[in-house]
């Protein structure tokens, strides 16, 4: 995994590899898998390649924000 530039973030990256996508959501690499066969997330393949569109990432993470905040209630 190459370095990112410093001051870079989430938004300025359109494409993560699934131990990235992984990482980021704090998941193994077998659930975000899981996440993708049951529709919860979409993967793009570029070439052979399976990889996470970096906004598929943030309304996943918003999603599961409005999730709690309605199970809270």
């Amino acid at each position: 995994v190459e370095p990112e530039p410093e001051g870079s973030d989430m938004g300025e990256r359109l494409l993560y590899r699934i131990s990235e996508a992984a990482d980021i959501l704090g998941i193994s690499r077998s659930t975000l898998y899981r996440l993708i066969a049951s529709g919860e997330l979409v993967a793009i393949r570029v070439g052979t390649a399976p990889r996470i569109p970096a906004k598929v990432l943030e309304r996943f993470v918003d999603q599961a924000v409005r999730n709690v905040r309605i199970d809270n209630r």
